[in-house]
């Protein structure tokens, strides 16, 4: 997702050997950190201020308890440029029932056992959508708290990944792409824009209807930005 290189020649080693979207932001000296709570980032984050969440919330460790981090970054802004970057747990499975707090089971009933084949399908898809109703709620305080700043700034949710929840026999992840299913590869992608970044910029995104991909994550972030550099192509970007 960071990858900055042609993904038709991706490779896990060209990858750790080149530069991705998080030293381009380094290297133009704007504040870069990167917020753990899910399973490491794989050497992406290396270059960068790592802030590693999953020490110490075990078990509990609901996305929102990561707004205690985020709180002390947007009280204590020196760069122009801040990029905050959240590795939440979302709806990772298979233990979607400790993805939400009680109160967020609305869709019941629901799976609450660590292997997904012991549950039906519908107690499963409950469980995962009470674990997008947990995301839901929180991507809506991160963009409270970016509103209250009343600065130029923006909010773009992408998830790695789709998930299995028991169709055609699959379950969780991982199948290669050429071979999965689309609830495995069809992911979210959101981009909220603050009101003063709407005034300061006229732009537009890219027709809802029109096929993306993790490709256009990287050259996006860097559009919104505004940080140039050479790796970075205009047509990958979801900003017109």
């Amino acid at each position: 997702m960071f990858y900055m290189g042609e993904y038709e020649t991706f490779s896990i080693r060209n990858a750790e050997h080149r530069a991705n979207v998080l030293s381009i932001f380094s290297k133009a000296q704007a504040d870069v950190t990167w917020i753990e709570n899910n399973s490491g980032c794989k050497k992406v984050c290396d270059r960068v201020k790592t802030i590693d969440l999953t020490k110490v919330l075990k078990e509990e460790n609901y996305d929102e308890k990561l707004l205690i981090e985020i709180d002390k970054i947007l009280n204590n802004i020196k760069s122009k440029k801040t990029l905050i970057v959240l590795h939440t747990m979302g709806s990772h499975g298979p233990k979607y029932y400790k993805r939400y707090p009680k109160e967020f089971e609305k869709f019941q009933p629901s799976c609450k056992t660590n292997n997904p084949q012991e549950c039906s399908q519908e107690e499963l898809v409950n469980a995962f959508d009470n674990t997008i109703l947990y995301t839901d709620y929180f991507l809506d305080l991160v963009i409270k708290r970016l509103k209250q700043q009343n600065k130029k700034s923006f909010l773009i949710y992408a998830s790695d990944h789709g998930e299995s929840l028991g169709e055609h026999g699959l379950y969780l992840h991982g199948v290669p792409v050429k071979f999965a299913p689309k609830e495995q590869t069809h992911i979210p992608f959101f981009i909220w824009f603050s009101d003063i970044y709407k005034k300061d910029r006229s732009f537009k995104t890219l027709e809802t209807n029109e096929k993306i991909s993790h490709e256009h994550f990287p050259h996006t972030i860097l559009d919104a930005m505004q940080v140039n550099s050479k790796y970075f192509k205009k047509d990958k970007s979801l900003i017109r």
